[in-house]
Parts: structure tokens; sequence; C-alpha cells
């Protein structure tokens, strides 16, 4: 977790996104190997401009070290034609202003991006994003927005676009065959639930799956690295429990385990935890004995999930470059006890979808691939951020962000989720794999008809897409619960559910009313 942060309650998604991820600014180093970069654009004096268009609402203002860039309406932006070989890229760029957005297009006539960075900020403020050519770009266009209904100033000082690393496994079967010999499991929906004693009303609600983790408390050795005990075992006393009560509901459980079981005197998302080389034995054995202590309970485990939001700041925007390998000598020795149960495999970054461009199937034929949706983070998470003992103004200038509505100069609607969930879709679609959109939710004290509206678009483009998906959370923080009003409350506040259907429940109700009788 990081400063300012709650650090009980609330999603383990929300932690890494909305504390770093897309806030990180100062520049990024620019030692990169000649090789790697594809296009590096350094807008620096008189001629930063060169190669570049712009529309006539667009003023440039060169600058030692930056091109400035003023915008007097709509279309105001530069842009600059690109050409690549079909690969798997990593952009890279830093800039400032009210409004700073850069577009990626195969072509002026596509429908859709390839993506979009906002890069909006008072500051600078550097951002990446990964991304995948399936086929030689040859018309691409490179866009770089200030559009606004008002003057707006920003300024930009570079973009980058560089070769990411490939996956590389050349025993790994092909898709084709690895589709023919795969079980497809049944569609689920439900939510996160951290208390058995809700099941049956859970089930009421129309769910047939719950998602719970394991609370795991390690021995650690000098480094900060859990060491495996077989007092570990013990403690899945209550797991035990929880399972009892949801056989006895008729919802079945995913289980999953975080960082926390496998450090604690340094981070889970730091380069030490994924570089050394006793996590994948320890994550293996700790699986492995779970496995082995729930085989009486497969009945309503629906599924494992390995590690939740893997996540390496240094590596960032990619994956832990370590996580597949790990996975799969994870997988490995859970199959030693148990060949059947599904195993979730989320590739990360944190709780971004980003991981899925360029993903592999791993060689298991019952794997379920998950990610987790909160974007745009400004409008599911808006006042998350406990400021007890600050001006309360403050939370209030953060909340009453609108849906659909333009956040940082993204006008974020329906289409805009499904852009953001591409590489998920596009990865399913070209390896024929279950999907498991393992959270997503909406800060309650969002605006109320947006909050539904964006929860049902959210839902409505799973079931389009016939993924499963789980709701974060039932019963647990206040904040993401659908049983309480709109009305903001600090985290640590006790507050009361209401005793009427809130829109929010509504429309998470009439998503779950899609699960099958047979299937709850």
């Amino acid at each position: 977790m990081f400063a300012g942060v709650n650090k009980l309650r609330w999603s383990w998604a929300s932690c890494l996104l909305v504390s770093g991820l897309m806030l990180h600014g100062g520049e990024e180093s620019e030692k990169k190997a000649d090789k790697d970069i594809k296009l590096y654009f350094e807008f620096k004096g008189a001629e930063a401009m060169s190669g570049w268009g712009k529309t006539v609402t667009t003023t440039p203002s060169p600058d030692a070290d930056y091109l400035g860039l003023t915008g007097n309406g709509w279309d105001s932006k530069i842009f600059h034609s690109i050409s690549l070989p079909a690969g798997q890229y990593t952009f890279s760029a830093c800039g400032k202003g009210r409004v700073l957005n850069l577009t990626l297009r195969d072509g002026w006539d596509k429908k859709r991006p390839l993506f979009e960075m906002n890069l909006s900020r008072d500051d600078w403020r550097t951002d990446w994003r990964p991304f995948v050519l399936e086929r030689p770009m040859k018309n691409g266009i490179l866009l770089v927005n200030v559009g606004d209904k008002d003057q707006v100033a920003a300024a930009i000082k570079w973009i980058r676009i560089e070769a990411s690393p490939v996956i590389e496994e050349p025993n790994l079967p092909p898709a084709a065959e690895l589709e023919k010999s795969r079980p497809v499991p049944a569609t689920v929906r439900g939510c996160t639930l951290l208390d058995g004693d809700h099941f049956n009303d859970l089930h009421k609600w129309g769910a047939n799956i719950s998602r719970y983790v394991i609370r795991l408390k390690p021995e650690l050795d000098k480094q900060g690295l859990a060491t495996y005990a077989p007092d570990w075992e013990k403690q899945l006393d209550k797991v035990e429990q929880y399972l009892l009560a949801a056989r006895a509901s008729g919802v079945k459980v995913v289980l999953f385990l975080d960082g926390s079981s496998f450090a604690d005197q340094y981070s889970a998302t730091s380069g030490e935890f994924w570089s050394d080389p006793g996590l994948a034995p320890l994550m293996g054995k700790v699986w492995q004995g779970i496995a082995q202590r729930l085989l009486s309970y497969r009945d309503v485990i629906w599924g494992y999930d390995l590690f939740n939001e893997p996540l390496d700041w240094t590596q960032m925007p990619n994956p832990p470059k370590q996580w597949r390998e790990i996975a799969k000598s994870v997988i490995r020795d859970i199959r030693t006890v148990d060949q059947q149960t599904w195993i979730i495999y989320e590739c990360g970054p944190g709780g971004l979808c980003w991981g899925f461009a360029g993903l592999k199937p791993l060689p298991d034929t019952r794997i379920i691939y998950s990610g987790h949706f909160y974007e745009p983070h400004e409008f599911t998470h808006q006042g998350v951020f406990d400021l007890r003992g600050t001006d309360l103004a403050e939370i209030k200038a953060k909340t009453g962000v609108r849906y659909p509505g333009t956040v940082n100069g993204i006008y974020w609607c329906k289409d805009q989720i499904r852009s953001g969930l591409t590489p998920v879709r596009e990865f399913q679609l070209k390896y024929r794999v279950p999907i498991l959109i393992g959270e997503f939710s909406v800060i309650r004290w969002a605006p109320k008809e947006d909050a539904a509206a964006y929860l049902g678009d959210v839902i409505e483009i799973c079931e389009e897409y016939q993924w499963s998906w789980i709701y974060h959370g039932f019963r647990e923080w206040h904040g993401w619960s659908a049983e309480h009003d709109e009305t903001f409350a600090v985290h640590d506040a006790k507050v009361a559910p209401v005793n009427y259907e809130t829109e929010r429940a509504k429309v998470i109700k009439r998503g779950l009313a899609r699960n099958s009788p047979a299937s709850q």
C-alpha cells in the first residue's frame, strides 16, 4: 500500500493503480539501446516541429528543452505519420498541460485508435503503454491533442516507441491444439465476499461465485522473503469454514493469494521480490499445500487465482518478466496433487489489462486468464484517498466526476471502456481461452446515475464477450458497497446500509440474474 491510501478494506487493484501507476511524474531515463528504439521524437529547440503537421487552431512555441503548444478549439493538435514492422512495442512520452492526450492510429480512417494516453497534469508527467502490431503499420498516425472548448496550453518533451520483450517459448503447443484439448468452464457472475456468514444473501442476489483472499501469516527469512512452514496449513481452518458455508449456499469460490503472503520487509511490488530465486519454489510449495488440504472441496472451488495483481514498479509498463515462469512452476506443483481445478492467471501489471498485449497461453489446458478493470480511475476512485486532517474541500473537489464524460481530455463512454479492454478481447479471440474480469467497481459516492451507467456498460461488455465477472465487493468496506447510499464518508466511518435498493444494486442484480438456476 502507499501513503495516503486507506490500508485496510478497499480494492486491492485500486491501491496499486491510483497511488502511483498513472501519476508518476519527472523525466524517464533515456539510456536505451539504439537497436530497441524504433522511433524517438525529442522536442527541443527550433527544429522541434520538424516532420510534424498541425491544425490551424494550434500554435507551437519551441523552447530549448520542450515544445509548447497552445490550443484554441477542439481540433487543436499536431500529427506525424509513422510506419512500424509487426511486433511488440512500448510507447512512452513526457509532457504536461491541462489537456494533453496522445493517440496512435493505424490510419486516419480507423474507427478506434490503438490506444490513447493522457498526460494532462500541471507538472511534467511520464507514462508508458505497451501495444502489439499483428501486421506492419504502413500509414500510422501519431497525434498530440491539446483541443478543448477554451484556449489551453501544454508542453511535450519527448515521445519514444521501442521494441518490447517478446515471450519465446518453443515448446508451447499451437493455439489450435490447445483449444481442442481445452474444456470450457461455465460462465459465472458474482462478488468479492470476505465473510462466509453472508453467503445466503449473496445467493439471493443471484450470484453463483465469490472471490476470497486467503490470509496467510508467513515466517520471514533475513531478506524478508517468506519461508514455508507446515504451520501455514493450520491457518487454512478459516478457509475451510468459508468453503463449507459456500457449499451450503450453492455458491462456488475463487481463492487467491496476494504479495503479503510472501514478503513483508520489502515490497511485493519491488525488483528484489520478483528476482529472488526462492520465490517460485516457495509459492509452489504454498499452493501445493493449499490444494492438497482442500482436495475434498473441489466441488465448490471454481479456481485458484495464483497471485493478485502481479506488479514490479521497476519493470513498468510490462508485467514482471519472472512471473510467467514462476506461474508455470507453481502450476506444475499444484498439478502433482490436483489435475482438475481451474487455475486463474492474472498477467498484470497490477490490476491493468496491458499484460494481455502479446501474451501467449500457458502450457496447461485448464487456465482461466484474468484482469481487473477500474478505468478511468478518476471516475471509479473519486474521493477514495483518505484526507482526514486536511481541508475537506480538497476531497470534495475530487468528487463529482461524471460518466459518460470527459476525463482529462478523453471522453469516457461504453466505446472507450471497450477500447480499454481491447487487449483482453484480442487475446481471447486469438487463442479461444476463458476470461474472468476478477474485479470491477465504482466508489459509491460517484454521481448516482453515472455509477449505475458505468457498471451496466462494463457488465454488458462482459456479457457480449462471454466473460465471467466478479463485482467488488459485497459487504466489506462501505466505499464499494452497493447497499449504501451515495453520501461521502471518511474511510473509517461507521456507515449503515440503506433500507432500499440503490441504483447500483439494481444494476448488479440485473447482471447476476443472467446466471441460470442450474448454475447457482
